[in-house]
């Protein structure tokens, strides 16, 4: 019976305790969500040999026990999701005894399973579950700690309120990726910014961690393409002088982080090709900036307070800009003037601007798009295609004024 079926997805089935069959042969991916653990365990038995990607939501009755009687049969399996599994309180007794079956497991997603604990019953850092590369852990309220295999490439820890610590007893060398997101309790010495992560480091997103209060050095992360600090008040200090030393970062964004203290920005990475940047100690437009950097082709500037006019940013603002974003200037009344040298700039976003009145009398032949949200009723009014702007702008393919 179905010798040629390769996905299998059965949803929304409380009642339904299991399925009989004999094989499945050619079965690749298992999809169970709202029905009982008696019907994971008769399909993962027939098809153990074959399934590659397993998905599980709200299976009831899966307990620490019965998880890993099926975890036996997970040989083949090189992606598991997990969510809203509530009765799991760890994924597996140790990675020792875990290693011995999740021989293939290369990614490990687990969503809102609300009393889980820790990955292992017991924490005893062997690094023997060398396959794993990509760990998502995603608002388990209860996790606490998590050790991890020297081989993970990618860590995303998100919305997990208890957790205090993440750790790699071998070291972690081989971590690409680090996303840390609103985990409250995680304490700033446990997943440290400095010489002790490792330098192979590609990525780093921090959101909402509260706990972190400094980052001392970036030098060791020659490979950080993208760095994103966002929302973490009580962080101070920053490495500004490390910055020209990142060779490789592309993308960098500093979102309000109301404590930290930049009077010393104005040495940038040398390919820095988008730059998010606002909500500081002090307005970036009293920074004594002279410009940002030539490379900067995307540039993003949020919530500057004093700003009226756009001649205040005008010479901070590289002509190479093709995308200008403006977020929640509230004083910002008119950019008719300081924006004329851009004469590469493609697309122009401004929201939140409410008190703004007009645009330049003279747009940029170059526009592709103009997008504005919350501006005054006046200037909504003036870019209708009955108001006096519409033939300043009526040549741009794409215009939102709202």
């Amino acid at each position: 019976m179905f010798p040629c079926l390769k996905e299998l997805f059965i949803q929304e089935c409380p009642n339904l305790v299991e399925v009989s069959l004999e094989a499945l042969p050619k079965l690749r991916v298992l999809d169970l969500s709202i029905c009982g653990d008696g019907v994971l365990r008769s399909l993962i038995r027939v098809a153990s040999s074959s399934v590659t990607k397993l998905r599980i939501r709200n299976i009831s009755g899966l307990s620490d026990e019965v998880w890993r009687g099926v975890m036996v049969y997970l040989g083949a399996v090189e992606e598991v999701r997990v969510s809203c599994c509530d009765d799991i309180r760890y994924l597996w007794e140790s990675e020792a005894e875990a290693s011995k079956v999740l021989v293939n497991l290369r990614k490990l997603d687990v969503y809102c399973c609300s009393k889980l604990v820790s990955l292992g019953e017991k924490e005893d850092g062997c690094n023997q579950l060398t396959s794993l590369r990509m760990l998502w852990l995603y608002e388990c309220k209860n996790l606490e700690c998590c050790n991890l295999p020297n081989n993970i490439q990618e860590l995303s820890i998100c919305y997990c309120d208890s957790i205090a610590s993440v750790s790699f007893p071998t070291g972690g060398h081989k971590l690409k990726s680090l996303k840390i997101d609103n985990c409250e309790q995680l304490l700033e010495k446990e997943v440290l910014l400095n010489t002790s992560m490792p330098s192979l480091l590609e990525v780093v997103h921090i959101w909402s961690w509260q706990n972190l209060k400094s980052i001392n050095e970036l030098t060791c992360f020659i490979h950080l393409t993208e760095l994103n600090i966002e929302d973490c008040s009580s962080i101070e200090s920053f490495p500004v002088a490390d910055l020209p030393n990142l060779t490789s970062l592309t993308h960098l964004t500093i979102w309000n982080c109301k404590s930290m203290d930049v009077d010393s920005f104005g040495v940038w990475p040398p390919k820095l090709g988008s730059l998010s940047i606002g909500r500081l100690k002090k307005p970036i437009s009293k920074l004594g900036l002279k410009n940002f950097p030539p490379s900067v082709v995307d540039l993003q500037l949020f919530d500057e307070e004093d700003v009226t006019s756009g001649s205040q940013l005008s010479h901070m603002l590289p002509s190479s800009l093709t995308h200008l974003h403006l977020w929640r200037f509230e004083q910002l009344e008119s950019v008719s003037k300081g924006l004329q040298h851009l004469t590469s700039l493609q697309h122009l976003y401004i929201d939140g601007c409410s008190k703004m009145k007009d645009l330049p009398e003279e747009l940029l032949p170059s526009l592709l798009s103009l997008k504005i949200r919350g501006c005054t009723a006046e200037l909504k009014e003036k870019t209708t295609r009955r108001g006096s702007y519409w033939p300043l702008i009526s040549y741009i393919p794409r215009v939102d004024i709202q």
